[in-house]
């Protein structure tokens, strides 16, 4: 008897035991992990700003006729959108006032820059730059995107907002980069006449205003657009100082390519706490859809689609969300962190974090995404000393010995810049697998 209740109580242990664990399993699959709370946290506490210091709120007004102001035009996309989100299935269409291609509303000088340059920092892009006419005219709406990037730039502060809508419509961001380049074509002209303080000015306040944008995205695909705008602001950056009188072009240096890319700003966690509530967004919102399907129609064998909702919730059930956005969330964060490393461990820490990511495909490998924002300051160190040397009257022929001198090279390697003789060029050259990996700086 005694072995009989020894054995009925160990079973009944195993029993208990193996309910905790399956208990304690069901429990991670249906609540947010530790990582998941810790990016829900640093989304909700991000620094907000009120539309009129945000260039975010601005830039979706960029778009709006020439007769209607940005704001109202923001304004009113914006609460389009967010009816959106509250409404699934609503059909009411973007009340967007400007519905033009920009291909249809260059100039000819506008669209030989963009079809010179669209391979990146080439000679064929320098040139086409550089030969551009000083008294070129610029279409209307050209004039216009110059005047609202001028406004853009005003505003200090860059607080956006997270779309719940995996298709949802984004700013107008191909308005905004063509509006960087209507400036930089316009400040050829200060070059020029050697206003050397205009083009240190202009050019100091355009890559401040694209670090804070870079810093403070809650988007992958934010970040990326100030990536390149940075890149832009550079390339043809350097091609205005060297267009100043050789005196001058020292002095035009800006401030601000001195100052190197912080951790901060190269950090990905804040970008990745904002693309996983853009995740746990998503999924609940199509959560809501199939409820919302499922309490529709009951007579599941005359409405299959009904009965493909219903089968599709018993999925999410047998299959909770909560898991995927729990895995998301580990993997976004242990980025972040292979990530927190000097520039020169990148390469070590994206291979080390590939073998960490789960081979089921829930969650991305944002490598690529953390060495284009690490390259940013191998482009700012290059174009920095590119400008010293220009400055300091270094002929070309000597330029390849000087970058041969100790001083910051390439981030990546720790290695001296390439000089391309056969170009003229200080070449960097980045780690990410992308098609412009290589920036060259014409001397």
């Amino acid at each position: 008897m005694k072995v009989a209740r020894w054995f009925g109580l160990g079973l009944l242990g195993v029993a208990v035991l193996g309910a905790v664990l399956v208990a304690a399993t069901l429990w991670n699959f249906y609540i947010p992990s530790a990582d998941a709370k810790r990016l829900s946290a640093l989304y909700a506490a991000r620094p907000r700003a009120p539309d009129a210091d945000n260039a975010y709120f601005y830039a979706w007004g960029l778009t709006a006729a020439a007769d209607v102001d940005p704001l109202v035009e923001a304004a009113r996309r914006l609460a389009w959108i967010r009816r959106k989100a509250a409404t699934p299935g609503l059909m009411e269409p973007d009340p967007g006032t400007e519905k033009l291609a920009i291909g249809e509303r260059r100039s000819d000088s506008m669209r030989r820059l963009a079809r010179d340059c669209s391979e990146g920092a080439t000679r064929q892009c320098a040139a086409a730059f550089e030969q551009w006419p000083l008294d070129a005219p610029l279409s209307a709406v050209e004039t216009r995107q110059a005047a609202r990037y001028a406004e853009l730039l005003k505003r200090p502060r860059w607080a956006e907002s997270v779309p719940v809508d995996g298709a949802a419509t984004l700013p107008p961001y191909a308005e905004v980069l063509d509006g960087q380049r209507v400036e930089l074509l316009q400040l050829r002209a200060a070059a020029a006449a050697g206003d050397a303080q205009r083009v240190r000015d202009t050019l100091d306040h355009d890559f401040a205003f694209w670090r804070e944008v870079q810093k403070s995205s809650d988007s992958l695909i934010t970040k990326m657009i100030a990536c390149a705008a940075i890149r832009n602001h550079f390339f043809f950056g350097n091609l205005l100082l060297r267009a100043l009188p050789p005196a001058q072009r020292a002095a035009a240096i800006p401030p601000s390519w001195r100052v190197p890319m912080s951790t901060e700003e190269r950090s990905m966690l804040r970008v990745l706490a904002g693309e996983y509530e853009f995740s746990r967004l998503l999924v609940e919102s199509q959560q809501l859809q199939m409820a919302a399907a499922s309490e529709d129609g009951e007579d599941f064998d005359e409405d299959s689609s009904s009965l493909e909702a219903w089968l599709a919730g018993l999925g999410g059930r047998l299959r909770p969300w909560q898991r995927d956005l729990n895995i998301i969330a580990s993997v976004y964060i242990d980025s972040a962190a292979a990530f927190s490393v000097p520039l020169n461990q990148y390469v070590r820490a994206a291979e080390a974090l590939e073998l960490r990511i789960p081979p089921r495909g829930v969650a991305m490998n944002v490598s690529g995404y953390a060495e284009r924002v690490g390259a940013l300051e191998g482009v700012r160190r290059a174009a920095l000393l590119t400008a010293e040397l220009r400055g300091r009257g270094v002929p070309a022929d000597l330029v390849a010995s000087e970058l041969a001198a100790p001083a910051p090279g390439n981030p990546f390697t720790d290695e001296p810049f390439e000089w391309n003789a056969e170009q003229q060029a200080v070449i960097f050259e980045g780690i990410e697998d992308h098609r412009w990996n290589r920036h060259a700086f014409f001397y």
